[in-house]
């Protein structure tokens, strides 16, 4: 075998230098970065701490108009009606860990994103996720509908089959996959929180209830008389909720938007 060229022997050892010089770079952008931040959490604490003091004050001396308007427009610009979005994400004082992220992620999770537009691309994410499962959640229960209104239509006739069997292990399957969607929803709406948005906490934790919920109907034996006369109650509703969902999803999707332009024009 040939030994290789002292032009490959060039390129290879080029490689080298580029791979070590692009690493290094890496390693300074990185040493770089987490200085930054550290400063930037660092001023943001202050100003928190400042913010809180000067709003104490304000409330028990009772200053005048003009100087309340100001500590407002400072409190909302640091809760995130500025440039740099909500100043709350870095700072220590303010930023928490969601117990659902603690507990299956473990307590040490980096969920927040430091870039406006890395956040934004999240949020929207989040809004097309819904929008997707709304659909699944409207059309899914309709059918499921539809075949228990057929199969009662069967028994009053006394026609022969039945449609009842595999409409409880579809049910079944259903409630399989709302507790995947509700699960699914807690976990991106506890990191949307950590980075900045207003989400209220009930509405998060009614999403836990609802993961409760369904997994006990799972549970339920199919041939209950229970699980029947609950499943049938459970599936009209649904068709209801799917479509306020998407009428919710379309109202919703456009705050973002216009949170962004409103900060950008401040």
């Amino acid at each position: 075998m040939s030994s290789p060229s002292l032009t490959d022997l060039e390129k290879n050892a080029e490689l080298v230098s580029r791979s070590r010089i692009l690493s290094e770079r890496v390693a300074q952008h990185n040493r770089r970065m987490k200085a930054e931040e550290q400063a930037l959490g660092a001023d943001i604490d202050t100003l928190y701490r400042e913010l809180q003091s000067r709003l104490r004050d304000h409330g028990e001396n009772h200053h005048g108009e003009e100087e309340h308007n100001q500590l407002m427009l400072a409190r909302k610009i640091y809760q995130g009606q500025g440039p740099g979005g909500d100043l709350r994400i870095m700072s220590s004082a303010t930023k928490r860990t969601p117990i659902l992220l603690k507990a299956l992620l473990g307590k040490e999770t980096a969920g927040v994103l430091i870039r406006f537009d890395q956040r934004l691309k999240l949020k929207q994410e989040y809004f097309r996720f819904r929008h997707q499962a709304a659909l699944i959640f409207t059309i899914v229960p309709l059918i499921l509908a539809c075949g228990l209104w057929r199969a009662s239509q069967m028994e009053a006739t006394g026609e022969q089959g039945s449609f009842s069997p595999p409409l409880w292990v579809a049910t079944q399957a259903y409630a399989a996959w709302l507790v995947y969607f509700y699960v699914s929803l807690a976990l991106r709406e506890n990191i949307l929180v950590m980075n900045g948005s207003d989400i209220r906490s009930w509405w998060i934790q009614h999403h836990y209830i609802m993961v409760v919920f369904t997994l006990v109907l799972i549970t339920l034996p199919t041939e209950s008389k229970a699980f029947k006369v609950f499943s049938e109650k459970f599936i009209y509703f649904n068709v209801m909720q799917g479509l306020i969902m998407m009428f919710q999803n379309r109202y919703q999707v456009s705050l973002p938007f216009i949170s962004t332009l409103f900060s950008l024009k401040q």
